[in-house]
């Protein structure tokens, strides 16, 4: 289940992001592509440009946010990329660690490496 909430500060305002099931299907709709195919795109938006995919992100949170709770988009979503000329970097990597976290960066492998131990015919 994506269920991610962050709070961050761009200018003098707090903007909560909630990267959820609508956030997803937004995602899907800036980028015109499905599910399968959205890593692609994060990647190519990565190599276009960090900010923009950073942007992208933060609106996509914002959407997410309220339209799971029934609330209308703040003006700051208008001009995200404003904020983001000037914005502290280290707000803008929360949002990029929940991203990456809820796109499954963060799990673990469940392979077990065994150690390589050197034998005498070494």
């Amino acid at each position: 289940m994506i269920n991610s909430k962050l709070e961050i500060k761009l200018g003098d305002e707090s903007v909560l992001l909630w990267f959820n099931n609508f956030s997803v299907f937004e995602l899907n709709k800036l980028y015109g592509t499905t599910q399968e195919d959205i890593l692609k795109k994060v990647n190519e938006r990565f190599e276009e440009n960090y900010m923009l995919l950073l942007s992208d992100l933060i609106k996509v949170g914002i959407k997410g946010n309220c339209l799971a709770r029934g609330k209308t988009t703040p003006k700051i979503y208008k001009n995200i990329n404003e904020h983001l000329a000037t914005a502290d970097t280290s707000e803008l990597v929360k949002v990029w660690d929940v991203f990456y976290n809820m796109m499954g960066g963060d799990i673990k492998d469940d392979k077990k490496k065994e150690p390589v131990t050197k034998t005498a015919n070494q």
